[in-house]
């Protein structure tokens, strides 16, 4: 078998591969409608999902914020440090 013949047989093999996905995008991209409201009710349920992710954050769960976490942290430091200079 040649290049040629290789290259005609390996074109083959990727059309038949990406053939499904070529005529499901020609599908979209004739419908951007439908598109742009798929993607606004996806962004509608992660903006639910954070907002609750935020919530349990709010009412001390496990979600902190990261100023909270600078300070214990800094004050975990700072014990450390008085407890060394004491022994």
């Amino acid at each position: 078998m040649g290049y040629g013949e290789a290259k005609k047989l390996l074109l083959e093999k990727i059309d038949a591969y990406f053939g499904p996905a070529r005529v499901r995008r020609k599908e979209l991209a004739a419908n951007p409608q439908q598109v742009e409201e798929v993607l606004k009710r996806g962004a509608q349920k992660a903006r639910a999902e954070a907002q609750q992710t935020m919530a349990l954050g709010a009412r001390g769960g496990r979600y902190e914020s990261a100023e909270r976490r600078v300070m214990v942290a800094c004050a975990d430091s700072e014990r450390h440090r008085s407890a060394a200079l004491r022994r």
